[in-house]
């Protein structure tokens, strides 16, 4: 089976251990990797994948588990500093960090907010880097702002190293996307394996969502 790294750190993994539970009889190998794989060609049984749009008809099996999306965050070290932005403008003249994958484009960041999407231009960033934990680990150090998904975002906001800038905004709404080969020639084990993700991973999502609003309650009441 093969997952994009950060999602499959926060969503995949915990999922196989509830399914590990269910079927203890059943052994999982999982890849976590940047990388969009031919899933026939490099013999994965199952690819869960993010997409901002519908996937292209690739004659796999798709199915829709949920929508993420990413939040801007600094330390509160930084923005002691710098000042704290209020406007999307205002992240001018601000150190900007970048994840770089392939779903998420370079030089911008697309901001969907109170009036509707805005687009603010990224600067040459000063830090790049292509996995979601090491842009937390250089926002947590102070380098600056970044985006990250929410996923990653919870668990440093819970422990005050980071805090939510531009809180009425979020980034980049993505797609989760399950594909498999064929349902006429699905295994067993896979079959069982499918149904399990599309039970468990939208209520993952759906309890980090509720976390991340109750965050954003509790920092507005402080």
């Amino acid at each position: 089976m093969h997952a994009t790294t950060s999602f499959g750190q926060a969503y995949v993994v915990p999922a196989v251990v509830r399914y590990r539970q269910r079927y203890p009889s059943v052994a999982v190998e999982l890849t976590l990797s940047q990388h969009v794989p031919d899933i026939i060609d490099e013999g994965y049984d199952v690819s869960l994948q993010l997409s901002t749009a519908e996937l292209p008809d690739s004659g796999l099996v798709s199915q829709r588990l949920g929508e993420m999306h990413s939040v801007l965050c600094a330390s509160p070290a930084y923005l002691k500093e710098r000042g704290t932005p209020r406007t999307v403008s205002d992240l001018e003249g601000h150190a900007c960090l970048q994840i770089v994958t392939p779903i998420f484009p370079r030089d911008r960041w697309h901001l969907d907010g109170p009036n509707g999407r805005e687009t603010f231009e990224l600067p040459l960033p000063d830090f790049q880097v292509n996995i979601a934990d090491a842009l937390g680990a250089g926002l947590r150090a102070g380098l600056g702002i970044g985006a990250l998904p929410m996923s990653t975002a919870l668990p440093a906001f819970a422990s005050g190293a980071l805090v939510r800038v531009l809180p009425e905004y979020r980034l980049q709404k993505l797609t989760v996307y399950t594909l498999y080969a064929s349902r006429q020639y699905l295994d067993a084990k896979i079959r069982t394996f499918v149904d399990f993700l599309r039970e468990c991973v939208p209520e993952m999502l759906a309890a980090d969502e509720a976390a991340l609003c109750a965050a954003q309650d509790a920092r507005a009441n402080a």
